[in-house]
């Protein structure tokens, strides 16, 4: 637990530490106290990992097992001031699987059983109209076309570098690439492709004149229940005139 002068940490850092001391006993090390630091306040907190800490976090482990275990994913948070700065919220998407959750007012209530358990067939919760977003839209990276026949690609680093007969005619962070576009005759290097596939940036293949043959992407696993949920209502005619009004009102 903290000290009773100091600053107190947070108590999910609290509890991961604990749980680190727990696994590192489990090892046979002997671990009795550890430090988390705040960089925004430049403080760091000391916590003894005494009988009070272990059993917060033996109770922590045993609900994320219930949690795990249940039939049903515990619903996002509603407008929390949390969600903005969790790491997790690309995954979880709170807003978005709210604004999934509004009732379709073209769903029959025999159509809506048929799915329980797709967002998109439960009430929305927070009453609003539209999704909030919570962090405006970037456009620092730009997408890569390359339409230069018998170009090669390779990566040295987390460079793309882009040669022509040897020759390294130009240079590209991936960091700053959006989509990697080829059209025509050019080699993209296996490095090269594990590369952008990490930053889950994909690489869209065109015949010379722009005829679209395919793409290449990395693994994406999000939010996989909502992924889940278009394909199944796709086959559902209610959905699809739902979509279809939409699109003719541009809503």
């Amino acid at each position: 637990m903290p000290d009773e002068d100091g600053p107190a940490a947070w108590p999910a850092d609290r509890i991961q530490l604990a749980v680190q001391a727990l696994v590192l006993r489990a090892h046979g090390y002997r671990c009795e106290e550890g430090v988390v630091y705040y960089q925004k306040t430049r403080q760091r907190v000391r916590l003894t990992f005494n009988d009070a800490a272990i059993a917060e976090a033996v109770v922590a482990i045993s609900q994320a097992w219930a949690t795990a275990a249940a039939t049903e994913i515990p619903p996002p948070l509603v407008d929390s001031p949390k969600c903005p700065g969790c790491s997790l919220v690309g995954v979880c998407m709170p807003d978005e699987t709210w604004f999934l959750h509004r009732e379709s007012e073209d769903a029959p209530a025999e159509q809506l059983a048929l799915f329980p358990e797709t967002p998109i067939a439960r009430p929305r919760r927070n009453g609003t109209g539209a999704a909030r977003l919570l962090v405006a839209a970037r456009v620092d990276r730009k997408p890569l076309y390359l339409n230069t026949q018998g170009l090669r690609v390779g990566k040295s680093g987390e460079v793309l570098q882009v040669k022509e007969k040897d020759k390294v005619v130009q240079q590209i962070r991936i960091g700053e690439v959006c989509q990697v576009n080829l059209l025509g005759n050019i080699q993209l290097s296996t490095q090269a492709v594990q590369t952008v596939c990490e930053t889950e940036t994909p690489i869209c293949y065109f015949s010379q004149g722009g005829w679209f043959y395919g793409v290449t992407t990395g693994m994406g696993t999000k939010n996989v229940f909502l992924r889940k949920a278009p394909f199944r209502l796709a086959d559902e005619d209610w959905y699809r005139l739902r979509i279809a009004r939409r699109l003719g009102t541009a809503r």
